[in-house]
């Protein structure tokens, strides 16, 4: 009787053991399984600085293959250019304990967001070469939305020829047109008319003379706040989870427009 209970016993354990075993392993590969998942989610979410880094690691620039830990920086990010700084860092102390780093640029890169030209500048910025690169790399991932850059494009609206560039950023996106020789109030009630945001029929129908605020608590929109100035008019648009604003500023004779969606 008592061999018996020590057999039950013995491989009772034994089967414990085993499903033990089995619930460990498809802990691992669920974590294996989420890992690739963050992965995948991080490169969907990649920055300037790593886009502008695949750009030029992907180019036939002869000095990435001249050195090893090369860094890359961006100096200037602007809607005409994107400075690029390569360069590497040396040690120049003979202490092991105490570290003396020095950079050394190797190769100054101009590129281009509205041709999406790469440019090698380093030794005539008023002569570049032209440097090629893998284009699917910007293609895949926009340098107006990653790296805030903005591009231009010329439409006609009434008749009137309007240069528009696209804004995008971090949890921000719109647009800045520039419409020539037009009136702020024009544009204001084109605004409306168009319907040109999602809540346009809150806005009052004529810019008012003085500064004013609005309380809607209607659809998620809290209240609207008209700025006025002498030539500019600010309408900012609060809502529960961000602002939609509208700028009119008069320049001269043409009138600049920002429509432009953040989120808080």
């Amino acid at each position: 009787m008592a061999r018996i209970l020590i057999l039950i016993f013995l491989v009772f354990s034994f089967s414990c053991k085993k499903r033990v075993d089995n619930i460990e392993q498809s802990v691992i590969k669920n974590g294996s399984t989420n890992n690739k998942a963050d992965v995948s989610v991080e490169n969907d979410s990649v920055t300037c600085d790593e886009v502008v880094r695949k750009i030029v690691f992907s180019s036939n620039l002869k000095s990435i293959k001249n050195f090893d830990d090369i860094f890359i920086r961006l100096e200037e990010i602007s809607d005409e250019k994107i400075i690029i700084k390569l360069y590497i860092e040396n040690n120049l102390s003979d202490n092991p304990n105490e570290k003396q780093i020095v950079e050394n640029a190797i190769s100054w890169l101009e590129l281009q967001p509205k041709t999406n030209k790469l440019y090698d500048v380093t030794f005539d910025p008023e002569n570049p070469v032209e440097i090629n690169f893998d284009t699917k790399i910007i293609n895949k991932h926009s340098l107006d939305k990653i790296c805030g850059t903005k591009t231009s494009k010329s439409i006609i609206i009434d008749n009137k020829e309007v240069q528009c560039e696209s804004i995008q950023g971090d949890m921000m996106t719109g647009e800045e047109c520039v419409f020539l020789n037009s009136d702020i109030k024009d544009i204001y009630k084109g605004i409306i008319g168009k319907k040109l945001i999602t809540d346009w029929k809150y806005l009052l129908k004529e810019i008012p003379q003085q500064n004013k605020s609005l309380k809607i608590n209607e659809n998620g929109l809290i209240e609207i706040n008209y700025e006025i100035s002498e030539n500019k008019v600010d309408i900012n648009l609060e809502y529960e989870g961000g602002v939609t604003s509208i700028i009119l500023e008069k320049k001269g004779k043409n009138i600049n427009r920002i429509i432009m969606q953040s989120a808080d």
